[in-house]
């Protein structure tokens, strides 16, 4: 049976770094719900900023959540017999969701720890001012750390992040 797992943390946590290492280095699938965010926001023709992404993104989460999930989910062509890595997820009701749509898949949370300092060094000087002040960034902090089947450090060198990774793989069995 394929494995779903879905990537959280913080902005500038390294959640697109660990999910592309999945993908790659493990054979899952990929998508993002920033990446389908950004996509909805270049149709609907709006100047890209996180500010106007994170706003889209809670007003897609706020209007149809299964709609908003399942296009996330699907939108590179995923089907259930493919292992799933879900890039970006952000709030306890969207893991609900998921598990929903994917049922009987297990859906499997991957929390990416990092500090606000090295967050900080990661954003752009105009980015660092209220990165987590935005409702988008509350389930966050707040629950998604302690829902979380597994943590990596953020923090650590990309050696060692691929190390974690291997622990959380072999940990889900998908690794021998």
């Amino acid at each position: 049976m394929a494995i779903v797992i879905g990537v959280c943390g913080q902005i500038a946590s390294g959640k697109t770094t660990v999910a592309k290492i999945i993908s790659q280095e493990y054979n899952f699938h990929f998508t993002s719900f920033g990446d389908y965010v950004r996509s909805k926001a270049q149709e609907m023709q709006l100047t890209i900023s996180r500010q106007v992404l994170q706003n889209l993104g809670q007003s897609l989460l706020e209007t149809d959540i299964n709609s908003f999930c399942r296009h996330v989910v699907f939108q590179n062509q995923w089907d259930s017999k493919s292992n799933l890595v879900i890039d970006g997820v952000r709030h306890v009701s969207v893991i609900h969701e998921l598990e929903k749509i994917l049922f009987p898949l297990k859906f499997k949370l991957l929390f990416i720890d990092t500090s606000s300092s090295i967050r900080n060094d990661r954003l752009k000087e105009n980015e660092r001012s209220n990165i987590d002040s935005h409702i988008t960034e509350i389930d966050v902090k707040s629950k998604l750390k302690n829902m979380a089947t597994y943590k990596i450090d953020g923090g650590l060198s990309l050696a060692d992040i691929e190390s974690e990774i291997k622990q959380f793989m072999l940990h889900l069995g998908s690794v021998t």
